[in-house]
């Protein structure tokens, strides 16, 4: 997983970059003094301030309002072998819900009273969800690499459409009402919903889905991001700094 694309905007001394790519592995990063090769850095670690660009030469005019808040656009060039690997390392992974024609007619319409139409929420609920996981399992069968273009402020702030991608990867068009249907590899290591029984006081309810609630920074792709995230180091140089030894005189020195 490496940053393919960057695009940089208002920021210390880039009002706007222009597009830039990398490779992985080793890129070189030239240019002449006060060129901008430490603010590209900085923002190269997603973990940067707000430094707004404020250079008058760059507006169009004088009078041209200075936005006052710097933000980033990234590519995320993702393997699929390295998806499935982080999804097997997590203790319990969860996808939302596709948004299937099912859906909206019937559970969003009795979501707040499923009781009176069981039959028909339950059959919505169902069609949605082995949609959505049949969907994703085709995604990661697929051998090609992902590429998730995100669009970041200051203070690893995203922005919600960013945010969207990375609940399923736009693998499908999805219905989250902040609930998650767990999956897990299976033993023949194919991507399967986890499914329950459990009692209550009137008996045996057949529960067809494991899910749980949570946040929409608790999907697959934003947990993958902050790994990547907090995987970048960014190497800080130490200055030599070379004082003068004030003494009375050379016998003050001594030399071991």
């Amino acid at each position: 997983m490496f940053i393919k694309k960057l695009q940089v905007f208002n920021y210390k001394s880039y009002l706007d970059s222009s597009l830039m790519e990398f490779s992985p592995g080793v890129n070189i990063i030239v240019g002449r003094n006060n060129a901008g090769k430490t603010s590209l850095l900085e923002v190269l670690k997603l973990d940067f301030e707000n430094h707004p660009h404020r250079s008058l030469k760059t507006l169009p005019n004088k009078l041209s309002s200075i936005q006052e808040e710097s933000k980033i656009e990234i590519t995320l060039h993702i393997e699929k072998e390295e998806l499935q690997s982080f999804i097997k390392s997590l203790s319990f992974v969860g996808i939302p819900r596709a948004a299937t024609k099912n859906y909206y007619f019937f559970a969003e319409k009795y979501e707040d009273n499923p009781n009176d139409y069981y039959d028909q929420y339950m059959s919505a609920i169902d069609e949605s969800v082995r949609y959505a996981v049949r969907e994703f399992k085709d995604f990661l069968e697929n051998p090609d690499f992902i590429q998730t273009s995100l669009s970041l402020q200051p203070n690893m702030k995203m922005e919600k459409k960013s945010l969207i991608k990375l609940l399923n990867f736009e693998t499908y068009k999805q219905a989250f009402k902040k609930v998650f249907y767990q999956i897990k590899f299976d033993d023949s290591d194919n991507i399967v919903l986890e499914e329950i029984t459990y009692s209550d006081d009137d008996g045996i309810v057949e529960e067809p889905f494991v899910n749980y609630s949570g946040r929409i920074q608790e999907s697959i792709g934003y947990k993958l991001f902050d790994k990547f995230q907090n995987r970048i180091y960014r190497f800080q140089a130490e200055r030599l700094n070379i004082g003068i030894c004030k003494c009375e005189s050379k016998a003050d020195i001594n030399l071991k």
